[in-house]
């Protein structure tokens, strides 16, 4: 298994545990109560989409761009997805450690 599926694995778990958030208004809602520790974002969610999320961003939290959004809907199981939220701490940790250690192969 490569790193980006092992990623993608995670964040399914998560949704599981219902510890995510997806979706641009579901994702507002948890940065406006505080409920968000981790944000990824779709390298193709369109940057209209993205401003408009990260105008909630009140306090610091770890934001990455990873994987598409066909990639994402797929790993939490619904429609095309651009933007998604962790809401649990020990998620958000194991996601962050494997984002920050994540490197894309480039050929």
């Amino acid at each position: 298994m490569t790193d980006r599926e092992n990623i993608l694995r995670f964040i399914g778990l998560a949704r599981r545990a219902r510890k995510l958030e997806s979706g641009t208004d579901s994702v507002i809602k948890a940065l406006s109560t505080g409920q968000a520790k981790l944000l990824i974002a779709a390298s193709d969610i369109s940057p209209k989409t993205l401003h408009k999320v990260t105008e909630f961003v009140t306090y610091e939290i770890p934001m990455y761009r990873f994987g598409t959004m066909d990639e994402l809907g797929i790993a939490t199981g619904s429609p095309p997805r651009g933007i998604l939220a962790i809401t649990d701490d020990g998620f958000a940790e194991g996601l962050d450690n494997k984002l920050t250690d994540y490197e894309e192969d480039i050929d």
